[in-house]
């Protein structure tokens, strides 16, 4: 195992694991945005998983999560935030 400072991200087991949470926090919300039908409340949870990688970048750098992929997330948020919210705002109890 190879160390290069004293941080708790500076060696190879904390990068791996890093990896590996990133990884599966991505795809929780490549699949959350990737589905068919959604409605504005379908939002919150990739808006968490969003949340956590951005957490996580304060202190280290987010392997596998390219600015592209993240503005690919944040367009297809956007596009159904605003394609449905105007039904949901039409509800008398919102």
């Amino acid at each position: 195992m190879g160390y290069w400072g004293a941080g708790i991200y500076e060696n190879d087991q904390a990068m791996d694991i890093l990896s590996d949470e990133v990884a599966r926090l991505a795809k929780e919300i490549d699949d959350g945005l990737g589905q068919d039908g959604m409605a504005w409340d379908d939002l919150d949870a990739p808006l968490v998983f969003v949340d956590l990688l951005a957490k996580i970048a304060k202190d280290a750098r987010l392997p596998r999560v390219t600015p592209e992929r993240v503005r690919e997330w944040r367009q297809r948020y956007f596009d159904v935030y605003d394609g449905t919210i105007a039904d949901a705002a039409a509800e008398p109890d919102f």
